[in-house]
Parts: structure tokens; C-alpha cells; sequence
């Protein structure tokens, strides 16, 4: 009996910016026209899930047809939170503006948190 083959897939991991910025890559701007919507909604939406489980990054494949794997690290998840509200500006999405707001308030509110806490273990 013959084994099936199986079928791996390998992919490399890149920043946030080569498939989301479309100054980084015109083709970008070109995929954002008619997918941005729905790629930078479902961004937010799982940085504000990773955020709430405390997960020190989240990687996303933004295209099928992409072989690599954009890794968005905690410390940049305000910068493309960020980045999604300005892409929602530019196209007059004002809900979505509203929402992008509410979770990078409530991203940017632990930030704070965590600053003030190592404040009250400096040296008197």
C-alpha cells in the first residue's frame, strides 16, 4: 500500500509593514483597495484578542497566496492599531474609526498600567 503524500508548508516570517504599509510595497496598496477592510478588522480584532490572553505577539498570513507570515510583536500592536485607524480615516470608515479608538484606548490603558507599576519600585 502506498503512503499518501503529505503536504508541508513553509513559511518565513516578516514585519507587519511589508503586507500592511503600502509605502513599504505597491502591491500592498493595490490588495488594501480591495481587502482592507476586512484584513485590518480582523487585525485589531486579534491583537485586541491577544492583548486580553496576554500574548507576547500574533502572527497572521495576510494573503493565501503569500508565502510568508507577518509577526506583529506586543510592542507594535498600538503602531498597527495605529496604522488601521489612519487606513479607516483615509477611506471615511468613521464606525470602524470608533471601534479602532475603543481598542487601542483599552491596549494603550495596560501600557500605562505596567508604566506606573514599575514607577512605585524606584529607589526613594
Amino acid at each position: 500500500m502506498k503512503k499518501p503524500k503529505r503536504k508541508y508548508q513553509t513559511y518565513s516570517t516578516v514585519g507587519w509593514r511589508e503586507y500592511l504599509d503600502p509605502t513599504q510595497n505597491s502591491r500592498v496598496s493595490t490588495f488594501l483597495k480591495y481587502n482592507g477592510t476586512h484584513t485590518f478588522t480582523q487585525i485589531a480584532e486579534t491583537i485586541e484578542e491577544a492583548y486580553e490572553q496576554g500574548l507576547p505577539m500574533v502572527v497572521i498570513l495576510v494573503h493565501p497566496n503569500v508565502r510568508s507570515l507577518s509577526l506583529i510583536k506586543e510592542k507594535d500592536y498600538i503602531n498597527v492599531l495605529e496604522h488601521s485607524l489612519s487606513y479607516f480615516e483615509h477611506i471615511e470608515n468613521y464606525k470602524k474609526c470608533s471601534e479602532m479608538k475603543n481598542i487601542i484606548e483599552k491596549v494603550s490603558k495596560k501600557k500605562e498600567v505596567e508604566i506606573k507599576d514599575t514607577d512605585t519600585y524606584k529607589e526613594q
